[in-house]
């Protein structure tokens, strides 16, 4: 009752309030009734009320934020996980936090979580307990999944997430994409809790959120295709909010625009038919300037690389819909909003012009005409200047060519547009991405209708390829681009010209994806399997084939399995031994090996032939630490193929010394951990008895192997695998090489370097078990170094 009587006298005298909040016993008294009726739903709901009043006001939200280091936000915390009957608790507390929060944030909205991290952890500090701003939000989101029924609980839940969340900060790897991923399955729950209630408030407020968490790509890992189904589903529902709407189309230009997302969100919203409902809200707000710049900004995010949205656009008349929103305005022509509005519809047809179909209609519209002669008028302002600029630069370069690979073209004019376009890119040079996206979209657009024409099928490979080069690092490829090349190389597997542009295209793309493909298919190895098998002769066709293959193989996320009715083994061999000087097809095919030596169950049959091929690479690649580092990876797999494997490898009397020696060049380089691990390996699996062990430390191998474990103390890879190694060639070395070493204090020193790891413990022991054993001298220089400690 005294709660309810304080409250009820700052509602009506509410210039008490300031008496009140800046008395700090009269606060103490509110905190001290919720700690001690904790359990007291009434007393925490009024409270609870009570706080919040206080907190309309910014300058006593901070006040209360600040009191004793939080000790508010705590109590908010625990009353926001007791259960009540109709959750009016909670509802108080979120006003309360929304309110809080608002005020923290308005003091520095540049380091919005700072404030809040810095207010959260003060309370955690003082209760024991750590309260985070993951923690609140959890606690937030739990509150309203237990009252899926009020409304208004939702809606302050919602507002207090959008004020917490930092899109940006990375907690974690992910982010905050859990919490985003429980938010959206709450909002189902919510909508099916409500089946015949309006929600177009919290569907707002929802939409909001999303918009906000959308801007970075921190917040959505593993959950586009949910929050793409939810955003969508909000705009088809609450198609008359023009607030849906702006913040609808903003968060789908979001999701194409991060590169890491972009291309699987545009496929998302397709099937979803996100381009449907991005031209409906155009046409439902027709004179709404900045919802029709959010949309054409939505429809040039969709239509990048993705044929099937900008298909779809030109199908619901999405050319006429942007024009329509390039005329429409504001207060005038030029005012701020209308000229983005202007502008947005310029990018949206800069993106569409890549297109030879949208390209025509954008002609047919005449809206280059129009945008030629606004360009002519003086007062039209520098921004959209630029913007149009752009545009007709674009319209320009494209018109000519995209007439003639217009439907009833034919192949004279189609190899001339070819030919055209090539001389712009041959050799690579640096052109425009918009530019080079449509150059693939020419070429994908005259392979598919020639399929039988060679001359068109190598063009258009040849073209393709140097445009994957010029954006090698920015991909303008799509991993479905595989499909058109390899469709060609099987078209025309007996015509050199085509074969070895498909080559260098397949091989350009899988270079240039920034995303691994799920996986490579038989029939595609089998195809270029045979282009190798056929052209054996022909070095180019081989380097560019054996190239092609093992660019696949690595951009390839599973590469399943190799098909069974051919030896790729055998085709490897052949090829190199008939091009023994090729840099160019070690290089692929030291790969290949790499590639399917572990997969292969057929490998050891061919180990007499690969291994004198692969100690060759050691030679022919000395500077090169990449190939180096393939080719002892290929070896290492050989070496644990079994007893034959081994005894044929070592019949080559210079194999150990080549080994021994990659661990000596190869010491400093980018890769020298993974050369240093396989070469240890590789020594580890041939020291099958004494004599080899003996005859390995002879030639330096042991003092090779401390070398690395002293260069590499803190890598516990390499010092797990050079202690195995280490463990195995000491058994049977020369007591009088091991002497000269200081073996024993490398040993202890790794163990200590890596006290917690318990292989490099277990394998650490063991190497000083097997060098104690050898000799009384050893004993003494372990104790003396350390080691009775360590392995205590």
């Amino acid at each position: 009752e005294g709660l309810k009587t304080i409250w009820a006298i700052i509602s009506l005298y509410s210039h008490l309030i300031s008496e009140l909040a800046s008395n700090p016993e009269c606060l103490d008294a509110i905190i001290s009734a919720m700690e001690t009726h904790i359990d007291g739903e009434a007393v925490q709901e009024i409270a609870c009320g009570l706080i919040a009043s206080l907190a309309g006001y910014q300058k006593y939200a901070l006040i209360l934020a600040d009191l004793h280091h939080g000790v508010i936000v705590q109590r908010l915390i625990f009353a926001l996980r007791r259960s009540s009957r109709t959750g009016s608790p909670q509802e108080n507390v979120l006003k309360a936090l929304f309110r809080l929060s608002s005020a923290i944030l308005s003091t520095d909205t540049t380091m919005e979580s700072h404030f809040l991290e810095k207010t959260v952890n003060h309370a955690g500090n003082k209760f024991r307990e750590q309260i985070s701003l993951d923690i609140v939000m959890t606690s937030i989101i739990n509150s309203m999944k237990q009252y899926p029924a009020n409304n208004s609980l939702q809606i302050w839940g919602v507002r207090c997430l959008w004020n917490l969340i930092s899109p940006s900060a990375r907690h974690g790897q992910g982010g905050h994409s859990s919490i985003v991923s429980e938010f959206l399955r709450h909002v189902r729950t919510v909508t099916k809790a409500h089946p015949d209630t309006s929600l177009q408030a919290f569907y707002e407020l929802v939409i909001c959120f999303l918009s906000k968490v959308s801007s970075s790509n921190v917040c959505l890992h593993g959950c586009v295709d949910n929050f793409s189904s939810v955003l969508l589903d909000i705009m088809k529902v609450e198609k008359k909010s023009s607030t849906v709407a702006i913040h609808g189309c903003r968060s789908i230009y979001n999701l194409c625009s991060h590169e890491d997302i972009a291309t699987s969100s545009r496929l998302v919203i397709s099937s979803l038919h996100g381009v449907d409902v991005v031209i409906n809200t155009m046409e439902i707000f027709p004179e709404h300037v900045i919802l029709q710049r959010e949309a054409c900004m939505a429809l040039a995010g969709l239509s990048v690389d993705c044929m099937q949205n900008t298909e779809k656009i030109l199908e619901l008349g999405g050319v006429a819909r942007i024009d329509a929103s390039f005329d429409a305005y504001c207060v005038s022509r030029f005012d701020e909003s209308s000229l983005q509005a202007k502008i947005g519809a310029c990018i949206a047809l800069t993106s569409l012009a890549t297109y030879p179909a949208a390209l025509s209609a954008i002609r047919d519209a005449g809206i280059v005409k129009r945008i030629v002669h606004l360009m002519e008028e003086e007062d039209v302002p520098d921004k959209l200047q630029n913007s149009m600029k752009t545009l007709l630069e674009s319209c320009s370069e494209f018109e000519n060519v995209s007439a003639k690979l217009q439907e009833g073209a034919d192949r004279e004019q189609c190899c001339m547009a070819l030919l055209a376009n090539l001389r712009d890119v041959l050799p690579p040079s640096v052109i425009q991405r918009d530019k080079a996206t449509w150059l693939r979209s020419i070429a994908l657009h005259s392979m598919n209708a020639y399929t039988d024409s060679a001359h068109i099928q190598a063009m258009g490979c040849t073209l393709l390829s140097h445009v994957y080069v010029a954006f090698s690092t920015d991909s303008i490829g799509q991993a479905r681009d595989i499909e058109n090349i390899i469709n060609a190389l099987k078209a025309h597997t007996t015509c050199s010209t085509v074969v070895s542009s498909a080559c260098m295209a397949a091989r350009n793309l899988c270079s240039s994806l920034t995303q691994q493909m799920d996986s490579v298919d038989c029939d595609k190895l089998n195809i270029i399997l045979d282009v190798m098998d056929h052209y054996r002769d022909d070095l180019d066709v081989i380097e560019q084939s054996s190239g092609a293959l093992f660019a696949l193989c690595t951009s390839s996320k599973n590469l399943g399995q190799i098909p069974e009715d051919k030896s790729i083994f055998t085709i490897i061999i052949e090829s190199l031994q008939k091009h023994p000087h090729s840099v160019e097809l070690y290089r692929c095919c030291i790969g290949l090996l790499w590639s399917f030596s572990s997969i292969s169950g057929r490998v050891e049959e061919f180990v007499p032939n690969l291994v004198p091929l692969l100690l060759k690479s050691l030679d022919m690649f000395e500077k090169d630490d990449e190939m180096i580092d393939l080719a002892v990876n290929a070896l290492l797999i050989l070496s644990k193929g079994g007893f034959q494997s081994v005894l044929a490898m070592l019949k080559h009397e210079t194999f150990i010394d080549s080994i021994i020696s990659c661990m000596f060049k190869f010491i400093d380089t980018p890769r020298s951990h993974s050369i240093q691990t396989g070469c240890c390996d590789i020594l580890s699996n041939l020291a099958l008895d004494n004599y080899l062990r003996a005859d390995m430390c002879a030639r330096g191998g042991t003092s090779r192997i401390i070398m690395a474990l002293n260069h590499f103390c803190h890598d516990h890879l390499v010092v797990c695998t050079a202690l195995f190694a280490l463990a195995n060639l000491i058994s049977g070395a020369d007591v009088e090489i091991l002497r000269g070493s200081e073996i024993s204090k490398t040993i202890v020193k790794s163990m200590q370097s890596h006290p917690i790891n318990l292989t490099v413990q277990v394998r650490g022991a063991s190497a000083l078990w097997v060098l104690s054993s050898r000799n009384e001298v050893f004993k003494e220089r372990i104790v003396q170094y350390g080691g009775a400690q360590v392995v205590s």
